[in-house]
């Protein structure tokens, strides 16, 4: 099982390197109608934004705020944060990664729509949030 075992420790069909790009495009895809790597590497493409996410590298990136403010946000997760759900009004989810070779198999994209409150003030809280931990 040489090559199959993935970071975590888990064994897996493929190697890690293949599995992580395997949801790649149907990410896009879906998320055109965020794993951020996707979105970030072949999203252009496919008309999408530039990528937001508080993991990793990608956090020194961070934009500290929204001009003009989110009225809607797709939202690429394995399942959907409380946060998220008391932040918008309407949720849908649209799309799964459905390639069982895929490393993010199962990874739901949601689009959420018409925020409760201003997503700036959520953003606000969640960047502190980051800040002190």
């Amino acid at each position: 099982m040489i090559g199959k075992k993935f970071e975590d420790g888990s064994i897996h069909s493929l190697p890690q390197d293949y599995a992580d790009m395997l949801g790649w495009e149907e990410l896009t895809s879906i998320a055109k109608i965020t794993d951020t790597g996707a979105i970030t590497v072949i999203g252009e493409k496919n008309g999408l934004p530039e990528a937001v996410c508080f993991d990793e590298s990608f956090r020194y990136w961070i934009p500290r705020k929204f001009d003009p403010d989110i009225t809607s946000f797709i939202y690429i997760n394995g399942k959907l944060g409380e946060d998220i759900q008391r932040l918008f009004n309407k949720i849908t989810l649209i799309g799964k990664i459905s390639n069982p070779d895929a490393r993010e198999y199962g990874t739901a994209v949601y689009l959420c729509e018409y925020p409760k409150t201003s997503f700036n003030e959520f953003w606000t809280n969640r960047l502190k949030d980051l800040r002190d931990y």
